[in-house]
């Protein structure tokens, strides 16, 4: 559509103030990258602008000096990591809080953690009862690139966990900041819910996450225990009466 000259000079003077703070404010940036590339050569960090890679590995050399060894990581705790969802709970009728973070909207979840370097140590995943349990029987992990068994446990209390034992020779191999990834190859797609539940991918529920290192006096009275009770239930059956 053309207008007339007059409708062009009405228009022009509506639209100034719009150009004249675009304009301002162009310059604005222009002058702040110029100042930020001379500034380049006297912070090394500046130079990291644009390099996602080497952005996040100087984030991740500076966290591992600030960073407390882990022992156990509640889900509302603050960590370092991605791909995770926001904080839920749960108040149930007997007045407790079930607290949880779902891993999503990728596959893919990675969590820091400085965990034990010089010894055999057990690595917990607690899970919520929100985690389907296909989604943790298909959970892969690796730790700081290595692949390492996962096996779906319950703990003392009947709560679902993913276990892993991190041998030595790993251990001694960990950076002072160890990353965990964890492959959900089964997701839930809450768009296909009944009634509509949202729009997220999700994973796993995870309550807490604990590093307990090894300690082989408790295993060995661990697998004494259960021998003693094998024992004990073979011989009740072989007291019943007709037994060989």
């Amino acid at each position: 559509m053309l207008f007339t000259p007059d409708e062009q000079a009405k228009f022009d003077d509506i639209l100034s103030p719009e150009r004249a703070f675009y304009a301002l404010a162009r310059e604005i940036y222009d002058i702040q990258m110029l100042n930020l590339e001379k500034r380049r050569h006297f912070e090394p960090a500046l130079n990291l602008i644009g390099d996602r890679g080497a952005l996040r590995q100087h984030i991740l050399a500076g966290a591992a000096e600030r960073t407390a060894p882990l022992f156990r990581w509640n889900a509302w705790d603050p960590v370092l990591g991605e791909n995770l969802d926001g904080r839920e709970k749960l108040e149930r009728p007997n007045g407790t809080t079930d607290r949880w973070r779902w891993t999503g909207n990728s596959p893919d979840t990675f969590l820091y953690f400085r965990l034990p370097r010089h010894t055999s140590f057990r690595l917990r995943i607690q899970l919520a009862a929100a985690t389907p349990t296909g989604h943790a029987k298909q959970t892969t992990l690796k730790l700081s690139g290595e692949p390492l068994a996962l096996s779906l446990a319950r703990s003392p209390e009947g709560v679902a966990e993913l276990v892993a034992t991190v041998p030595q020779s790993l251990a001694e191999r960990l950076p002072k900041l160890a990353e965990l990834h964890l492959h959900t190859a089964r997701m839930l797609d809450e768009s296909k819910l009944v009634p509509y539940a949202g729009a997220r991918m999700l994973g796993l529920a995870i309550a807490a996450i604990s590093a307990v290192p090894v300690v082989p006096t408790r295993d060995l009275w661990d697998l004494l225990k259960g021998r003693i009770r094998g024992i004990a239930r073979r011989l009740r059956l072989w007291s019943r009466p007709g037994s060989p």
